[in-house]
């Protein structure tokens, strides 16, 4: 057995959060979990669009810059203030719409995020990968069970990878603690607690309407169509 000290797996659990930001990224050496020594050549580029840049888009997006070998050419939102959210998180100016598939439409994307509100996660999934793109799509994946199906149906369908937002069920944390537990180290285990908290200003994503929303700079007719 090797040994592992608190200090180690608390490291080796700050790696995974933090790779849990990024779509197509597994966290195989906690160590280099950005891999940002490796050179990509162009012709290995993954160029892909952010639909939904809302605030989980743009963390998405920022985080997006710690990974070599890939690149943001286009974003998407309905709310036009949430174009210019995404260049800032970006650091650079690509094309924005509020038509998701314009983006899907556009023969330089490999592959989309999807960060959009629950409902609408089903359409924008199956036409993505109609069109030929992978996915990576925020958590919850689908809003009802029929949706998740037909999601499922379509990446099948079209051969695509898609990968889902849940990074703390999918985490090598706990892929180490049953790791540590299966091995007898601990010697019998009679109490186990564990506890996830949002300890924030905000809360659960509670924010203020901007003062800017209207149905001017929002598509709400898009945003309310249930797909």
């Amino acid at each position: 057995m090797h040994s592992l000290t608190r200090r180690n797996f608390m490291r080796i659990g700050a790696g995974s959060i933090a790779a849990g930001a990024i779509g197509k990224v597994t966290l195989l050496d906690p160590g280099s979990p950005w891999g940002a020594d490796r050179v990509v050549a162009p012709s290995d580029r993954i160029r892909f669009a952010g639909i939904g840049t809302g605030t989980r888009g743009c963390q998405l997006l920022e985080a997006s810059l710690l990974v070599p070998g890939i690149e943001c050419v286009a974003v998407c939102d309905l709310y036009d203030s949430r174009h210019e959210a995404a260049q800032e998180a970006l650091q650079k100016q690509v094309p924005a719409t509020r038509n998701y598939r314009d983006i899907l439409d556009r023969n330089d994307v490999d592959a989309v995020i999807v960060a959009v509100a629950d409902h609408q996660h089903r359409r924008i999934v199956v036409d993505a990968c109609v069109a030929g793109k992978d996915v990576y799509c925020e958590k919850p994946m689908s809003h009802t069970v029929e949706d998740g199906f037909a999601m499922v149906n379509a990446v099948h369908k079209g051969n695509r990878i898609m990968q889902v937002g849940s990074q703390r069920v999918s985490s090598i944390v706990y892929g180490k603690a049953r790791e540590i537990y299966a091995s007898g180290a601990l010697g019998e285990v009679f109490f186990i607690e564990g506890s996830s908290d949002r300890n924030s200003p905000s809360g659960a994503w509670v924010y203020p309407i901007p003062a800017d929303a209207s149905e001017q700079t929002i598509d709400w007719n898009a945003f309310g169509m249930h797909f």
